[in-house]
């Protein structure tokens, strides 16, 4: 080889390994871009996935079963057990709960103090499929005489109203509402067939 052939070998050398080190780093560049572009596509896909299984799947909250009435020999109040339970497939968490254990005349107008039966913002708790989770629910006033002729004259109605708000993973919120008439011949808590004030988001 010429002397004049190294030196020129010599001179292209160094741009040649700078363009040689630019199109690594380029394509280090790129080859990073869509692997972090590929991994983000992944988890949304993934989240997606998630979220349609969920919805999907939801959360169901019901009430099972009213327990009840029950008179307090201290307060003469009388008050009902509330089991609501998750009959859904994923977990719900439990924000807001409202019950009122009234009553109501023979002409379906609710007896002084009323009713006040709206789900009130509760610690919230978590319910997984098929948990369960009872609440108390106590009468504003006291069963006196005067309530208790009215029952054994029919001349009232003892009902257990409420609702109870929740939402699943995905943070949905839904709503359950319940209105429950005591059916004395039964002494069981009954549901209304009003698919207005029975029923589940």
């Amino acid at each position: 080889m010429s002397e004049n052939f190294l030196q020129f070998l010599n001179a292209i050398a160094a741009p040649l390994t700078a363009l040689a080190t630019i199109a690594i780093g380029i394509f280090n560049w790129t080859l990073w871009r869509a692997t972090t572009k590929q991994g983000r596509l992944t988890a949304e896909a993934i989240e997606l996935t998630r979220k349609e299984f969920i919805a999907t799947h939801r959360p169901r909250v019901i009430v099972r079963f009213i327990q009840g009435p029950f008179d307090d020999a201290e307060s003469h109040h009388q008050y009902i057990w509330v089991t609501i339970a998750n009959i859904g497939v994923n977990p719900a968490t439990v924000e807001a709960f409202g019950c009122d254990l009234a009553r109501r005349d023979h002409m379906r107008q609710w007896v002084i103090p009323g009713l006040d039966a709206s789900p009130k913002a509760i610690p919230p708790f978590s319910l997984i499929s098929g948990q369960r989770h009872p609440f108390t629910v106590t009468a504003k006033t006291p069963y006196t005489d005067k309530e208790k002729l009215a029952d054994a004259q029919g001349t009232q109605q003892l009902c257990a109203v409420g609702g109870i708000r929740y939402n699943d993973e995905n943070g949905v919120v839904r709503e359950t509402g319940f209105f429950r008439t005591f059916d004395t011949s039964s002494e069981t808590f009954v549901a209304s067939e009003n698919d207005e004030v029975e029923y589940q988001d």
